[in-house]
Formats: C-alpha cells, structure tokens, sequence
C-alpha cells in the first residue's frame, strides 16, 4: 500500500512536508452569466525534486490552477480550499507576502513570451530585475549574473543580447529569456505553462530538453502544463488530466498511458494526426472528441464529459462521480511503445510513441529512454517498485475492453517514489 502524498518519509524515517499541496480547490469568476465555477475541487500535490504535468484541452482549467498557485487570479475571482507551500499556508497570505514568494520562491514560464515581456525593457533588464527586488543586486552584479543565467539557457551571442529589446530575438530566443528570468532566484518551485507553443520541433525539443536539465540541477520541483501528449510522455513523472475544471484521472504517467482508464483521456490520445503512415496502409479519418469543453456557465449535472462520451450511461449525468483508485496494469502498455517507436519516427500504431515521434523526430524513443531507461517499457507499471502505486482515474469502466497485455520482465532503475492516484467509478 502507497503512503498518502502529504507524508513521505525521509531516509532518516520523518516524514516530510510536500513541497506543494492543493486540496479541494474552487475558483469561481464573475461573468457575463453571473458568478460561474472554473475549478471545482482540484487536488494536487508535489514533492521537492518531483515532476508533475497536467493535461486537456484548452478551457480544461490548467491555466487557472497556475494562476491560483502564484496568487495572480483575475481581477474578482474568488478561490476556496487549501494551498500549501513548504508548510506556508498561501491563503493567509497578504499581497505583500506574495510579492515576496513570486519570482522568489515560485516562478513561471508564462505561455507567449511576446506578451510576457515588456517590450519597453531590454532583455538584460528584465532579466535583472527580479534578482534586484528579490536578492538585493547592484546594477553591476545583477547585469552579472544575467548575463551567466543567458548563457547558461544557451542563448546565442549572450553578451550582445543583453541590451536587445524582445521583438529583436526570435520565439525560442525569448522563450529563453522567460526561463532566465524565472530561474534568476534560484526558485524551489517552477510553474511552465505550455512553454513550447508555436516553437518548430526543434527548438521545442531543446526547450524541454533545457527545462528538464535545469531542474534536475537545481533540485526544485516543475508543474508543467501542456496539451501535448508527446511532451508528457518523456518530462513528468506524475500525471493529471484536467476536464471540465476537475481532475480526471491521475497518477504516475507511465501508469496513466498503459491504463487509459477515462474515456477523455483515451479520445486525447486517439485524437492526434499519425505520421509516418505507409503508402500502401488504408486511409483513416483523423478520430475526434466530438462537441466541446462546455462553457462555465454550460457545466452539465453529474460527469461534465457524459455529453461527449460514447459510453455514457443515465447514471453519469444522474450525480458526479468521485474519485477512485484503479489497479495497476502489467508491464506492457502504450507507453512501452515510446522508446521503439519514437525511433522510427511516429510509424502508424495506437501509441504515443506516434506523438512523440512527431515532437521529437527520430532520436525520441533515444531521449524518453534517457528519462526512464533505456525503454519505457522498462518503467512500465506492475515490477515490484510499482505494485504498491495507485492509479485514479474518473471512469474506471473504461478499462475493462483492453485486452491484457504480456508481460516483458526487464530490469529497470528504482523509480522514485509517487503518490496514490485516484478516479471517479462509472456507475454501472
């Protein structure tokens, strides 16, 4: 049996306070239609050194949760629940105190670096900022240690980029500025939300690449949010996928993708273009999620994913449906597929690898086995190290039509340790 997420024990046998705990957050905003509800009862939790991602379309509420986590919500927004970081309870936090934590202790990757940046300021400038307000820096040191933050985000010609204004620099130069900026004080906890938007494969690739560097170094824990499933695949350890404002399913992210337990999850990974198709394979139309995220003013009664689910059933929209865990697979699983066919470039087969193929190009399945071993499948959930995790998910029903994969026993490194997942039952 896993311990619960808010007591790990150290080596030493004292447990440990998370380095970030969200319980039962609700965030309602003021609209047109009156006060509406754009989280409901979110959980998540992160450890010191931990990666976590979240997942959905856009509208699903993962911007929302970032935006709570650094105590910028629109203008009127209310917000309930519990926010914990390192023991600091963030609802009694006055504006004050969040000034301190931002930059200091929490920092983010915003999701367009144009709008990020002030145009009005060089790149050395904002870079400095931070490390003036925060850590007390003269303009001497603080031009310093921008100019090593640039150089260690390997932007090119650092020193000249300094006093260069961002619309000079191209979309993935300035992505690099964002990430100087958000490690200029060393922060415990990096939010990056979606921080290879409308970058080309490559640089995306040295994007990520350079993030999960960067953490690992620096020991701090990530919260990545993003859309892609490819991305997901090969950067976090943990997993949450986000519907409707609510989480629905969680858990470590190999496990997710071998389970594919909701159906929202499962029509994600469904829903991607396939590359690499043979001439001679018979064409497919791309598969779909069909209608829409409901508007916040639109929620549905009961599960907000029953309008779109072909499973659906009376009993999902009779009453919404709680979390529960979910029993780990075998070894084999969708995931397993990353490492071999990512090297092939996203060959046509109902893997990630195909996303990951497509994000990464043809040295993919080399970089997700650096992340987890040689191949993914390795890491694959049901060894011995993961037969105490758990898995949620909303819908638990989903899995019940996969067909049983074969075990294929491989040696793999110890897997660091995650927390129970949970999901909602689908009432039968």
């Amino acid at each position: 049996m896993s311990l619960p997420e808010s007591a790990l024990p150290e080596q030493d046998g004292r447990q440990t306070v998370p380095l970030l705990q969200v319980q039962d957050l609700w965030v309602s905003l003021d609209t047109a239609h009156g006060r509406t509800d754009a989280l409901r009862g979110v959980n998540l939790s992160l450890q010191r050194g931990q990666t976590l991602g979240l997942i959905g379309e856009s509208g699903c509420g993962k911007s929302m949760t970032a935006l709570a986590l650094m105590g910028l919500l629109p203008a009127g927004a209310r917000w309930r629940g519990r926010m914990m970081f390192d023991g600091q309870d963030l609802g009694s936090f006055s504006e004050a105190q969040w000034c301190g934590l931002r930059g200091r202790q929490i920092a983010m990757v915003f999701q367009e670096p144009m709008t990020a940046l002030n145009p009005l300021h060089t790149i050395g400038a904002q870079i400095a900022e931070p490390m003036r307000l925060h850590l007390g820096h003269g303009a001497a040191q603080a031009r310093a240690e921008a100019l090593r933050l640039l150089q260690r985000v390997q932007l090119p010609q650092a020193a000249q980029r300094l006093d260069a204004y961002p619309h000079q620099l191209s979309g993935g130069q300035r992505q690099r500025v964002l990430i100087a900026i958000a490690l200029a004080c060393k922060p415990r906890l990096l939010v990056a939300d979606e921080p290879t938007t409308a970058l080309d494969v490559t640089v995306q690739r040295e994007v990520l690449q350079l993030i999960r560097q960067l953490v690992a170094e620096e020991g701090m824990g990530l919260l990545l949010i993003s859309h892609d499933l490819g991305v997901m695949a090969h950067t976090v350890q943990q997993l949450r996928v986000m519907y409707a404002g609510r989480v629905v399913e969680a858990g470590p992210t190999a496990e997710v993708f071998a389970r594919l337990a909701h159906p929202y999850t499962r029509g994600l990974l469904a829903a991607r273009p396939l590359l690499g198709r043979r001439r001679d394979a018979p064409r497919q139309p791309l598969t779909t999620i069909a209608g829409r995220v409901p508007q916040l003013h639109e929620m549905p009664p009961g599960c907000s994913f029953a309008p779109r689910c072909s499973r659906a059933q009376a009993a999902c929209s009779a009453a919404l449906p709680s979390l529960s865990p979910v029993e780990p697979v075998g070894p084999a699983g969708p995931l397993e597929q990353v490492g071999q066919e990512g090297q092939r470039g996203g060959q046509v087969g109902p893997h990630v690898g195909r996303d990951v193929g497509q994000h990464a190009g043809r040295n993919a399945g080399r970089d997700v086995g650096q992340h987890a071993g040689r191949n993914v499948g390795r890491v694959s959930v049901g060894h011995e190290e993961h037969q105490a995790q758990h898995h949620e998910v909303a819908c638990f029903f989903a899995h019940r039509s996969q067909p049983t994969p074969q075990p294929q026993p491989q040696p793999h490194p110890p897997a660091p340790q995650t927390a129970p997942a949970l999901a909602q039952p689908h009432r039968s």
